[in-house]
């Protein structure tokens, strides 16, 4: 027996049940299955100019500033993604970045005043594993190490302002194999 399910909804759970007899003996078997979300849809900005403080630095290079691509969720307005921003990092080393996937990073500044940046991978490994990046805020709250009016307080959040997002020193952080460290120091 196959059936092809039509209009369901995205990122539901719902629940297969089969039951077949030959007559004599009957069985059933139920499964859960939880549908996947479509793809956020980007449009793309343009480019913007990146300087990078998060990785580079910490292996003794000099802030460096760049073009990038810039996109923002037609679904979630402020939430912004930079394209690959370190497949272009004209101080990686060679080999240090792994150009077979998309490495985007994705920033919400949904909040102006409480610019954050969750977990993820930025593609680089130097040789102690595969470094990803978040913000300080986004590490408490996830941690449930501080409220976000704690971080706030604290002055960890990000800013946007005027087109442009910044973040406060020691405001990010980079891990890897070895480790979490502050990130943008400068």
């Amino acid at each position: 027996f196959y059936s092809l399910m039509t209009s369901l909804k995205d990122n539901t759970s719902y629940t297969l049940v089969v039951w077949a007899t030959n007559g004599t003996k009957a069985t059933f078997e139920a499964v859960e299955y939880t549908t996947a979300k479509y793809p956020e849809v980007f449009k793309t900005l343009g480019t913007g100019l990146y300087s990078e403080d998060i990785v580079g630095p910490l292996f003794g290079q000099k802030v460096v500033s760049y073009e990038i691509t810039i996109e923002e969720s037609e679904e979630t307005p402020g939430k912004y993604r930079l394209v690959n921003p370190y497949s272009s990092y004209p101080a990686n080393p060679t080999g240090g970045y792994d150009n077979s996937n998309d490495y985007n990073i994705v920033i919400f500044a949904n909040d102006p005043e409480r610019v954050y940046i969750p977990l993820q991978e930025t593609g680089c490994d130097y040789g102690y594993g595969m470094m990803s990046m978040m913000s300080m805020a986004y590490f408490q709250i996830a941690t449930g190490n501080m409220t976000a009016d704690q971080c706030a307080e604290a002055g960890l959040f990000g800013t946007l302002k005027d087109g442009v997002i910044t973040f406060p020193v020691k405001a990010l952080l980079v891990t890897d194999d070895d480790g979490t460290y502050y990130a943008n120091n400068n």
